[in-house]
């Protein structure tokens, strides 16, 4: 827990405070530490840094005569900065706290000085010096208020579960403000999904905000027979959960030319199996109805839209006029009217960062499948395309077919709209929506959060667009890309 004030008499009591702060800070974080000289900050510092690199404690040394140091390691890297001697705004303007912020988390000493260089959102550290004790006093600025009380409650709620839990490490989670852990234990590992952050705002695009639709979602998937983590604690009230842990076998990790087939398979038949069944629109599940929503055509129209209001300006700098911007939503809308009305359960995001291979499983059940709350009743098709135009990994056209192909072969169409002859226009139509949606997806993590991380798989999002352009249902579409686009998307 983190407490408001900390009365510390011990090396080890300060590792514990160290530790408890350590946990909640992420990339882009500040801490700034306030007290009189020989208080103990450099000491605290110390601590933290080997709280969130693992760098030995006698390896960190204090960054008073060079201003700044930067410890790296276990894909963390810290920045220790100490204001102590720097004297004006001049000699501040030569530290690039800007690059700081983005790179990695900020630690700085004598952060009072400047105070007001500092974001928004930090940690501010109070040491005291007393007669037999040292005084610290922790204080959240902005979102880190309710960022400590989440924090809190998330260690009470392992608390109550009386795991014996050994260490945590963070996992890399996707484009949301979910935060995954591994929790190693004295005889297993599990998984921890933190939802606190998650955004509970408008949301056209129906995206899951609640761990509930994720609860709900894998209790049926479960029901199934598709392969989903067990849940073994859940706290539905503060949006945490422990599952079972599904290994480091993700496809996008382990993909190659080599282990497609293998890998691919089971993925294509886990989508197979999903079709043969009649979903219902109302989920019993534990008791409990779950109302799917539905992949509906305004559902589309507003994920589609998030390219010409984010990957628009992104590339041309000025935002989209409002008729340029209505002629690109008529024609989608055009499109959308060639699309059957065919509905199944959609998972929405069934690509390599959500599939898991599962060696010991059988059949369909070697690929196990993550990350599934955005689920809704739509087109069967649209998972076909998260899985063989994969934004994150480069499917080249000989795999892009072999999976459309087994696809075809295998999906019952008496259940569906569509045949062989038409399917392929359904797969286009829904792979370039799907393609610039995630353009304007990524543009907008770039400008909105700054996280440029996306931006090196614009290129293959874009030559899959190519590929869908192919099809003589999107020639108007291809003609409004090439003359606001030149020839970036054209065929």
């Amino acid at each position: 827990m983190i407490r408001e004030k900390y009365k510390i008499t011990d090396i080890r009591e300060l590792q514990d405070l160290a530790r408890s702060i350590s946990k909640i800070l992420v990339k882009g974080d500040v801490v700034a530490l306030i007290g009189e000289i020989g208080s103990g900050k450099t000491t605290f510092s110390k601590r933290l840094i080997n709280e969130l690199t693992s760098i030995q404690v006698n390896e960190i040394s204090s960054p008073t005569f060079n201003l700044y140091s930067i410890y790296n390691k276990n894909g963390v890297q810290v920045n220790h900065y100490d204001f102590y001697r720097v004297e004006d705004s001049e000699d501040l303007s030569e530290i690039d706290l800007a690059e700081s912020y983005e790179s990695g988390i900020t630690i700085i000493e004598w952060a009072d000085k400047y105070i007001n260089v500092l974001k928004n959102d930090y940690i501010e550290v109070h040491i005291r010096e007393k007669r037999y004790h040292r005084e610290y006093q922790v204080i959240g600025r902005g979102n880190f208020i309710q960022r400590i009380k989440n924090a809190n409650s998330l260690e009470y709620f392992l608390e109550q579960t009386n795991l014996k839990i050994n260490w945590q490490e963070n996992i890399q989670g996707d484009a949301s403000k979910r935060k995954y852990n591994r929790l190693y234990t004295e005889d297993t590992t599990l998984i921890l999904m933190d939802s606190s952050q998650e955004k509970k705002i408008a949301n056209p695009t129906k995206l899951s905000t609640s761990i509930n639709d994720y609860i709900h979602i894998c209790k049926y998937l479960e029901k199934i027979n598709i392969r989903v983590p067990k849940l073994f604690y859940t706290d539905t009230e503060n949006e945490y959960l422990i599952e079972e842990d599904f290994g480091d076998l993700q496809y996008s990790r382990i993909f190659s030319e080599r282990n497609f087939i293998e890998l691919y398979r089971p993925a294509i038949n886990t989508l197979l199996h999903i079709t043969e069944i009649d979903h219902p629109r109302d989920l019993e599940v534990g008791g409990m109805t779950y109302k799917i929503p539905q992949y509906d055509d305004m559902t589309y129209l507003n994920e589609i839209e998030i390219f010409i209001k984010f990957y628009w300006p992104y590339k041309k700098g000025v935002i989209c006029s409002q008729s340029t911007q209505n002629e690109f939503m008529d024609i989608f809308s055009e499109l959308l009217g060639k699309v059957t009305s065919d509905k199944s359960l959609v998972l929405r995001d069934f690509h390599s960062p959500n599939l898991m291979f599962l060696d010991t499983e059988k059949n369909h059940r070697k690929c196990g499948v993550i990350d599934f709350q955005d689920a809704l009743t739509g087109h069967p098709i649209y998972d076909l395309v998260s899985l063989s135009q994969d934004a994150r990994v480069t499917i080249t056209e000989e795999q892009e077919n072999f999976l459309i192909e087994q696809y075809k072969a295998g999906v019952n169409y008496t259940n569906y709209n569509f045949d062989k002859s038409t399917i392929m226009d359904q797969y286009c139509i829904l792979g370039v929506q799907r393609s610039l949606k995630i353009l304007g997806i990524f543009a907008r993590l770039s400008i909105i959060d700054n996280r440029n991380d996306y931006i090196i798989h614009m290129p293959r999002v874009i030559h899959y667009i190519r590929r869908n352009m192919k099809n003589s249902n999107l020639s108007d579409l291809s003609n409004w890309l090439k003359l606001n686009f030149k020839e970036e998307f054209y065929v």
